[in-house]
């Protein structure tokens, strides 16, 4: 298999290289997004595209903007080393429309020198860490979608008390959760005491197909 993949990826990039990159003339984007979270809280990005004539997609392929107040930065989801699965070019001919949806939530940091565990704590961030307004846009080649304006706004009383808990140990949202009994206990902790928070619903989406969690 590895034989295989090796000439089909490059297949596939001589092709995509040899494309003149899309722009808005050849794509339309449409992002959507909650204008209003609670800071730590994971936003879900909701894109449509529509070929505005027949052209090759690798859907899911766009790429995230945000800006943070210093103007537009290429976000990558922190994921801890998941795999993510082999796409290939899509013909869609004019007028043809698709939706997809990302998860923004974690943003990579520089850990130091710690042990694993205080690595993989320290190794991620909240990407609406603080109050403010965040500005999100999709990137899809030279082809843009419009603005959203996403406002974190301060926790208070019982959830800011949750959002120091999860901010001290972010890796209970992460698929560590459904990997390690350790860390699934302290998150089963954590909704017990304030339950299906919004805050909690990355350890939620985690730990849903793990046996005895439901």
């Amino acid at each position: 298999m590895p034989g295989v993949l090796l000439p089909l990826s490059l297949a596939l990039t001589a092709v995509l290289q040899a494309a003149a990159p899309l722009t808005n003339a050849d794509l339309r984007l449409v992002a959507t997004a909650r204008p209003s979270v609670m800071v730590g809280e994971f936003v879900a990005v909701r894109t449509i595209w529509t070929a505005r004539r027949r052209i090759p997609l690798v859907v899911g392929a766009e790429s995230i903007e945000i800006d943070a107040g210093r103007g537009f930065r290429p976000h990558a989801e922190a994921d801890f080393g998941e795999t993510c699965p082999i796409s290939v070019p899509v013909s869609y001919a004019a007028g043809r429309s698709t939706v997809t949806k990302q998860l923004v939530g974690f943003e990579e940091r520089d850990p130091g020198e710690l042990s694993w565990l205080d690595q993989a704590n320290a190794s991620v961030g909240f990407v609406f860490g603080h109050p403010g307004r965040y500005r999100i846009r999709v990137r899809y080649d030279d082809a843009l979608s419009n603005v959203v304006e996403v406002e974190a706004v301060a926790p208070t009383g019982r959830d800011a008390e949750l959002l120091a808990a999860v901010r001290a140990r972010p890796i209970v949202l992460t698929f560590f959760a459904a990997a390690e009994p350790a860390i699934r206990d302290e998150g089963a902790a954590l909704v017990r005491r304030y339950g299906p928070h919004p805050l909690l619903q990355p350890y939620l989406r985690a730990t849903r197909d793990v046996p005895g969690e439901r």
